[in-house]
Formats: structure tokens, sequence, C-alpha cells
């Protein structure tokens, strides 16, 4: 998972110009209203419709830093009624504090060179993710938006949470700790992925909390696509109580069994650091348990799911993916494809692929190779 690289500086095309009210009053977590900020076009070159935008959101959900965590909508002007509504969760979403400072919680060395802990960095991401990066914050990945492009040529509502908690999309306050004394704040990953499950198929939730586009979904067609540690996220939702049948989901890419990584104490100690602060209070021993391979027969599962990766992922060991992919080989109405490539992240580096997954999760048909 680690990249030491520095990461370059980025110019987000979404300026955020309104900030949140501050208050005096404690309210739950669902119960705090996001804010609507602005509107920009989708401009990805792999995208065929011309009225694609980006609707940017702040939410009352704090970064570890105390800026506001983001999410972001993008859809086209001319969707119809009834359009279907995908859930995109990216990857890069692992990072801590090396050791605490005096001089804040954030202060001393991360894990990555740079924080992956601040609203910045999610912004960023999901940029990344849609292919307007200005450059790579992961260079392992190269992310032309060819799939966020195929989905809204299709019509898909999409909504792109944007995590700063660096806790593979896992924490979840109420639910799901991190070590709090150990890394200084609440992580709240999977908190924000699952306010996306509820905007997306929760009219009254979705109203309550400010969410408003002038586009209409259907939240019987719900989609989730989570590309590397974001695939995480799509097997935490799976897994989580109350989640509304899902059409179909994409995992690629994903280390999704992170056992392998105790297997190698030596090799992984920074990476085992991180987990054991993510899965506070959880014996490490058993963190294979929180795998999709783990629990497929366990928990309703997707109309349509498609498993992409490679033995030869320049990210993550094959073994954090392979034994998923052997779980999965062979069950109806799943997809499970080994590229044999040097590559990551699959599905957003080329517009083919990209179709084949859609083709696939919309209608069952497996691509002919």
């Amino acid at each position: 998972m680690r990249d030491a690289r520095p990461r370059p500086t980025y110019t987000p095309v979404v300026i955020l110009v309104l900030s949140l009210l501050a208050t005096g009053c404690f309210q739950p977590l669902e119960d705090l209203p996001l804010v609507d900020t602005t509107v920009v076009p989708f401009d990805n070159p792999h995208l065929e419709a011309d009225d694609a935008v980006i609707h940017a959101f702040e939410t009352t959900l704090p970064c570890p830093g105390g800026e506001a965590a983001r999410f972001y909508a993008v859809y086209r002007r001319s969707t119809a009624p009834g359009a279907p509504v995908a859930i995109v969760l990216h990857s890069g979403a692992f990072d801590y504090v090396m050791e605490r400072s005096d001089e804040g919680v954030l202060a001393s060395p991360h894990y990555h060179a740079t924080s992956r802990l601040d609203a910045d960095f999610g912004s960023a991401k999901v940029f990344e993710t849609l292919g307007l990066q200005i450059d790579d914050l992961d260079p392992a990945e190269d992310n032309q938006g060819t799939l966020p492009a195929v989905l809204a040529d299709r019509g898909f509502v999409q909504l792109l949470p944007a995590n700063c908690w660096g806790d593979l999309w896992h924490n979840e306050e109420g639910l799901q700790y991190n070590d709090i004394d150990i890394d200084g704040f609440a992580r709240n990953g999977l908190t924000l992925a699952w306010w996306m499950v509820r905007i997306a198929t929760d009219e009254d939730f979705a109203l309550s909390q400010g969410m408003e586009l002038d586009v209409a979904w259907d939240p019987t067609q719900l989609y989730l696509f989570g590309l590397g540690e974001g695939g995480r996220g799509v097997a935490e939702l799976l897994n989580h109580a109350d989640m509304p049948a899902v059409s179909g989901a994409l995992v690629d890419s994903s280390p999704d069994d992170l056992g392998p990584y105790l297997d190698a104490p030596t090799t992984f100690k920074d990476e085992i650091e991180g987990i054991s602060r993510i899965f506070a209070g959880d014996d490490l021993e058993h963190v294979s348990d929180w795998s999709l391979g783990a629990f497929a027969d366990q928990v309703p599962m997707p109309e349509h799911l498609a498993y992409l990766w490679s033995d030869g992922d320049t990210r993550l060991p094959s073994a954090t993916m392979s034994g998923t992919a052997a779980t999965l080989s062979g069950r109806a109405g799943t997809w499970v494809r080994n590229l044999h490539e040097l590559t990551h992240v699959i599905s957003n580096s080329d517009l083919s692929r990209a179709r084949e997954v859609v083709d696939f999760l919309q209608t069952g048909e497996t691509p002919q190779r």
C-alpha cells in the first residue's frame, strides 16, 4: 500500500467557497446538515456527453484536522427520471501518523510522505478518480477517469465520497472505532460511505441533509464501485446492517484479505501498525474475517458482482486478492477476471474495460475474452 513519493502540488478544479456555521450544541451525526457548494463541468476526454457536471458538497463530518469532509455528485443535466445511482469509492485511503507530536495530532511524519488525513487529499483523490488530476497522487495507478465517464454516458447519477481518514473505509462512529487514544482523532470512512447509501436510497434523509439535485434517480437501482482500497469499502457496505438491495457491484484491485500482511511482519511492519489502529479492539489474527471472500455466503450479495484483479499488481501482494477470487469464481451472477498484467485499478485506465464492467453489472452478460 505504501508510496513514499511526495504528493505533487495539486490545484483542485472545484474551490469550496462556503464554510459551515459553528454550533455549540451536540447533534447526532445523521442529523447534521450538508451544505451545497458549487457546480462545474465534468470535462473528461473519454466522455461523449457534453452536459455532465460535478456538484461539490461539504458535510459537517470533520476530517482529522477539523476541516469539513466532502463528497461529489456527478451527473448529466439531461438525466432522465429513474436513472440508476452509483456510489464510487476511491483508492488510496490508508494513512496514519507515525508518532504523536506536542504540536498537534497530525504534525508528525505520516505513513505517506504527504498527509492523506485532510480534506484536500480526499478531494484531490476524487478528481484523480475522475481523470482530472494535474499529477498522479498514486503513480502505480493510471486513473484516466474511464469508469466515471462511462457511468455518466450511461445516465448514472454518481456519488463520490472523499475519504480523509485513511481507514480503508472501515471506521464508523457508534459502530466500529479506530484506536482514538493512539491516533488522536476519530476515523469515519465507513460513516461517509454509509451516508452515501442513505442519500441514494432514502429521499427524506437526503432532503433532511440539504442534498437535493435537479435530477431524479431510482433508489432501487443501486450500484457500488470500489477502486483499490475502495473495494474494501464495498465489502464493508455489503456487510452493513440494513443495507438495501444492490443491483451490481465492482471490486477492482482491492486488498480484500489483509491477513497476508500479517504473514510477513518484517516486510509489512508499517502496514500492520496502520491496520492495528484501524481495527482497534479486534484480534488481528482474525482480520481476514472482514474480507468479502469470508462473508460472501453470509450476507445478501449484488445481483451482479464483478471482481477484477491481477497477480501482477504493482501495489498489492497477490495473496490479498487471490483467495477472494477463488472463493467468488463460479458463483452465479459473478464475473472474476485476473488480468495477469503489471497494473492496478484496472477499470479506470481503459475505456473498453470500463464499458465491459458497466455492461456486465447492468445485464449480467460476461464479456467474451
